[in-house]
């Protein structure tokens, strides 16, 4: 069992994800009307977004085996560079995404909740991607110290639910009217 789920219920998940891709690849080579169109661009931003909340996971759990030492790499994101051959960028941005949205483990054994459960939850819904979820750190990395935990996690919900509705420029917007320092 690895993070609650067996490799088994991953392995499955991956193979039913490849195959449904499969299927819309092949489905979509016919013209779509306009309300299927938008239907489908609708549904596929869902999906990706719910991907990037199942890629935070797994790289929570990847950064907290410490794979990149084990495979003879000081950094993850190095790793992660060269294995999906992705950019050293979009790398750390997706280490750093996992980092507040994906679960965590305490040093005694235990599951925690992610650093922004709201956002977390939001991602794991589809309701917001990982540009919202970029946005709501910086922006709740703006409050000052000072301020009481339970107002920052008011804060973290009440973006979390307003990402949800808006795009992440119109997030930003918020964010920076609200806490300006």
């Amino acid at each position: 069992m690895v993070g609650g789920l067996s490799v088994t219920s991953v392995e499955r998940g991956l193979a039913l994800l490849a195959a449904g891709m499969e299927e819309l690849l092949a489905a979509t080579a016919a013209p779509l009307e306009t309300p299927q169109l938008l239907f489908a661009l609708r549904a596929l931003e869902v999906a990706r977004r719910k991907v990037s909340a199942v890629d935070h996971q797994v790289l929570s759990q990847a950064a907290e085996q410490g794979v990149a030492v084990q495979l003879g790499h000081r950094t993850l994101h190095r790793r992660l560079h060269q294995v999906l051959r992705i950019s050293e960028r979009d790398a750390r941005a997706r280490i750093r995404a996992a980092g507040v949205s994906g679960s965590r483990r305490a040093l005694t054994g235990p599951l925690l909740s992610p650093i922004q459960p709201c956002t977390a939850a939001a991602a794991h819904d589809g309701l917001i991607g990982v540009e919202h979820t970029r946005i709501i750190g910086q922006i709740l990395g703006k409050i000052p110290a000072a301020v009481p935990a339970e107002v920052v996690a008011h804060a973290e919900k009440s973006l979390a639910g307003y990402a949800a509705t808006v795009s992440p420029e119109a997030l930003v917007t918020v964010g920076t009217d609200r806490w300006r320092t």
